[in-house]
């Protein structure tokens, strides 16, 4: 049933009355800045230009939007390529394991405008400096002879270009091995590279694998000196290449630096590449790139000679090793303390074990590599140490923040305890603050006392000097551009340490706790904004966890979950009287963003945009983790959570996100309803839906289909889709299940029915209840979208396509996606209710169908439901007052996801495997053919 309330009307849309709350205004004119050269809203001239463009972009698809876009560089920043992603995905939420062709891409897209291009002698005096107590041979270098190297074919150059190196005057202490046929055996994505130079005793065998923990200089060889050269000197914008070939290039390298980056502790690190007869040498840090200009080593060797000779007297430091860091070697006192801990369980002084979460992930990190001690500086407790092993979590990129986390020991700390350690190169730029001095004053007695449920602090602070350099190097060779119109930031390198060791909330045990645990999270984001004056403006799938808390019951230890708001490091002071932006992109995670943020390059995010991020969060999980009728689960979430379009080079959010707003419906890709179900094998123990009298009081679940004939096979069961609409009001006893043929088929997402029970005919049906969180999900709906009525203009263009939506799209619900069980369990212990014991149930009465015409009592009812997005305890009791009502079930189902998905523009896993198809982080191994990449 279509809501026909007036979306397009102009009377509401246009701007906030004088009486609403400052908390959900439209944001103030803001002071110039640069960004300001690209308009916020797209013209129809605009929308025609970027449908015309579609047809040369590089990415094709679903992803067209994502093309290279033109100048100023900080656009291409907000795409989902450039943007921080959720933790458990890639580059994308849809796609789980990317292939490598579209890695390197990501990553290189993501680099845009962040190479510069410096003289070779400007390079060495800044970086490869000559040691103090050895005077250069310069005579020697320019005996030099490098010509024995071949420049076709490429494996003909390997041996001649480590003979040459390998000299002991010019490396002693290192050695030059090439390494073109065998990838690391430890990196899941079995790259290797042509050679590298490699301490003696950390070096592998000539023509073995590449041993990506322990290289020092990364070397690749190509026979083409300008068709394969990835930088362009004649270019005055940008130095990035062109052509195809040229772009490929740099992603390769530039996927081997992050592979250095990520299997050591590194601050920067140098790449030597060869190009036929001539060179470049490159710096990579967190902010960019720094290459040399183009030199001939056959004419010149001594500019090769002289760097190898300076980097193999350079310090660790200056290799860009972290110092901060010290191996725990086996047997030591650190090791055997870290095993210790791994095997046994904290108890509790009545004998309770506690904690075991922690311990088992300790324990698991553990396995398999190297153990590490890392020291923290903190201005008020001092240095301490802190012990861990594989990270937790790694975030994936070269440039940016660069996040790890562990679960750790504090050398300190008591016995049986864990910690959570986050190493970061954080932002230092003026007015964006240390995430440990947020925690602190989160954390505090001021203002009505402590936050609750947000991370305690332990220590933190800056390690070192360890600071990138290239944004420096960028300002030198721009001496007359402003501080904020460098595309590159300034990162220091950071570490925090707090007391709380949190679960991933996509291992929520049931819908139920899922939504009390983004409860908590609301309620700890208002005491924030109340009592401390601190908005978060990052709600994502990742900053959200759940947290085991000990409580005692009746003189018993149990562990309460409940949920844990995390990564404060964007968050902002309500009372900053500078309204301009901090720092040059986007604040947040885009796939978590409020559609009105991704509309709106430099929009101040408001309370509203946060709890509008709670939603999309909470409809993240449950499109994954609850039967629904959405088919195709991949393309719902690369259009509705990845989905981005490109205007004048700017990136904007996709439209399926911005339309749910508008409508207050979430739409399948067919353009049905989504409607969540409980599981056909997990019906609930009541029959009752919460918050209504009958399930047809609220619009989701009145749209259900009485029959939805899916299955496959035979044509007559693939209807159009105005066969499968119906209205339910004509008959509501059957509102509360879905039919439907027990053989749909849903791209490997389905399962079969349970071998216990008998074989079902043809046109065998179940019945699927729907789940009470489909009138959670409508109401708070009602609320975003009476938001958007008011408070968010509506252009000329979006109008007409909402309106051609409205008209042409159906909005009901088909063949939900069967699942036979549901793996979720009862959590232990107190359920995460407990947390809201002393809170009231408030009666919410059915949202009414809104009017044709905005009229000032339908104004009036629009401006209620939009104010309660300001309010967090508003939308606390929102989640609550539905959640405490509803019937206890398993009703968590498999990830939905197939964790091969890919974009309609991306090869399948069954497709001829090529060295386009070489997947990054899989097990299996490399085609052969994908060496032709080197």
């Amino acid at each position: 049933m279509a809501d026909n309330s007036p979306i397009w009307s102009s009377g509401a849309s246009s701007c906030a009355s004088p009486d609403t709350p400052p908390e959900i205004r439209t944001s103030p004119p803001r002071t110039p800045s640069p960004r300001n050269e690209t308009p916020s809203r797209r013209s129809s001239v605009d929308q025609d230009d970027y449908a015309a463009s579609q047809s040369t972009s590089e990415f094709g698809g679903q992803h067209d939007g994502l093309a290279v876009p033109y100048r100023p560089s900080y656009l291409l920043k907000d795409s989902p390529v450039g943007k921080k992603t959720y933790h458990n995905s890639a580059t994308f939420a849809s796609v789980q394991e990317p292939l490598i062709h579209n890695r390197r891409r990501d990553i290189r897209l993501s680099m845009s405008n962040k190479i510069i291009i410096i003289p070779y002698d400007d390079f060495m005096a800044t970086f490869v400096p000559p040691p103090a107590a050895e005077a250069e041979p310069s005579e020697r270098f320019a005996d030099l002879d490098f010509t024995a190297i071949k420049t076709k074919p490429e494996n003909a150059m390997y041996d001649p270009l480590t003979q040459a190196f390998n000299q002991d005057w010019l490396i002693p202490n290192d050695v030059a091995v090439a390494t073109p046929s065998k990838p690391d055996p430890s990196v899941k994505s079995k790259q290797k590279i042509d050679g590298g130079l490699y301490r003696r005793q950390d070096a592998p065998e000539p023509m073995s694998e590449t041993r990506w923990s322990a290289i020092e200089l990364s070397i690749e060889c190509k026979t083409l000196d300008t068709q394969q050269d990835p930088l362009d000197e004649t270019k005055s914008d940008t130095p990035e290449a062109d052509s195809q070939l040229r772009k490929d290039v740099l992603g390769q390298i530039m996927c081997y630096a992050v592979l250095v980056f990520d299997e050591q502790w590194r601050t920067h690190h140098f790449t030597l590449l060869i190009l036929g007869g001539k060179a470049r040498i490159f710096r990579w840090d967190r902010s960019g790139v720094v290459a040399t200009s183009k030199f001939d080593y056959i004419e010149e060797p001594w500019k090769l000679g002289r760097f190898l000779w300076r980097f193999a007297r350079m310090t660790p430091a200056q290799r860009g090793h972290d110092t901060s860091v010290t191996r725990v070697l086996p047997q030591s006192a650190y090791h055997k303390l870290m095993l210790a801990h791994a095997e046994t369980p904290a108890e509790t002084d009545d004998g309770t074990i506690v904690g075991e979460h922690a311990r088992l992930k300790f324990k698991d990190s553990l396995e398999g590599g190297a153990l590490w001690c890392l020291k923290v500086d903190d201005k008020e407790c001092g240095t301490r140490y802190f012990l861990v092993g594989k990270p937790q979590f790694k975030a994936k990129g070269l440039a940016g923040r660069a996040t790890r986390t562990y679960i750790a020991i504090d050398t300190e700390g008591k016995a049986g305890e864990f910690v959570y350690l986050k190493d970061a190169w954080r932002v230092a730029h003026n007015r964006i603050e240390q995430e440990g001095n947020i925690l602190k004053k989160l954390n505090d007695d001021s203002n009505g006392g402590p936050v609750e449920f947000v991370p305690t602090l332990r220590c933190h602070g800056d390690v070192d000097d360890q600071v990138t350099v290239s944004q420096d190097i960028w300002g030198r060779m721009h001496p007359e551009a402003k501080p904020e119109e460098c595309p590159l930031k300034t990162h220091r390198h950071y570490r925090l340490v707090v007391n709380e060791v949190g679960i991933p909330m996509r291992e929520f045990s049931s819908v139920q706790e899922l939504v009390g645990c983004l409860a908590l999270c609301m309620r700890a984001h208002g005491q924030a904004y109340r009592r401390k004056g601190l908005i978060h403006r990052d709600i994502s799938a990742g900053n959200v966890l759940i947290y085991p808390k000990k409580t005692v019951v009746n003189g018993k230890t149990l562990e309460l979950r409940g949920g844990l708001l995390t990564d404060w490091e964007l968050a902002k002071s309500v009372h900053d009287d500078d309204d301009g932006p901090r720092q040059p992109d986007r604040t947040g995670t885009w796939q978590f963003m409020s559609a009105s943020a991704l509309q709106e390059l430099d929009k101040r995010i408001l309370v509203p945009d946060d709890m509008e991020s709670f939603f999309h969060v909470l409809l993240y999980f449950a499109i994954r983790y609850v039967t629904h009728n959405c088919l195709d689960v991949g393309r719902f979430m690369d259009q509705y959570f990845d989905g981005c379009q490109r205007y004048d080079g700017a990136f904007y959010g996709g439209k399926e996100k911005l339309l749910a707003m508008r409508l207050g419906k979430v739409t399948t890709p067919r353009g049905y309803l989504l409607v969540f179900f409980f599981p056909r094998s997990n019906p609930p123990l009541q029959p009752q839906i919460t918050g209504s009298e009958n399930v047809a009081s609220h619009p989701s679940t009145r749209e259900v289909n009485d029959q939805a004939d899916v299955s496959a096979g035979d044509g007559d069961a693939h209807q159009s889709d105005e066969a499968h609409c119906q209205d339910v009001e004509e008959d509501p006893r059957e509102e509360s299940t879905l039919v439907l043929d027990t053989e749909e088929r849903s791209t490997g997402n389905s399962q079969e029915p349970a071998a216990s029970q008998p074989p079902s005919p043809r046109h065998a049906q179940v019945q699927l209840q729907p789940h009470p969180l489909n009138e959670l999900l409508a109401e708070y709906l009602s609320y975003l979208r009476a938001y958007y009525t008011l408070y968010v203009p509506l252009e000329q263009k979006e109008l007409e396509n909402l309106r051609n939506h409205q008209l042409n799209r159906s909005l009901t619900t088909q063949g939900a996606i069967i699942r036979d069980e549901a793996v979720g369990d009862k959590a232990q212990g107190p359920n995460v209710l407990q947390y809201f014991r002393d809170d009231p149930v408030v009666e919410t009465p059915p949202v009414p169908p809104a009017s044709t015409e905005i009229s000032e009592a339908e104004k009036a009812r629009l401006v209620v439901l939009a104010e309660k997005l300001a309010n967090q305890e508003d939308m606390v009791r929102l989640l609550i007052t539905h959640v405490k009502a509803w019937p206890e079930a398993p009703d968590r189902v498999p990830d939905q996801l197939p964790p091969d998905y890919r974009p309609d523009n991306e090869p399948t896993l069954q497709s001829k495997r090529t060295r386009d198809t070489v997947q990054l982080e899989t097990e299996e191994p490399a085609s052969k053919r994908s060496r032709s990449l080197r």
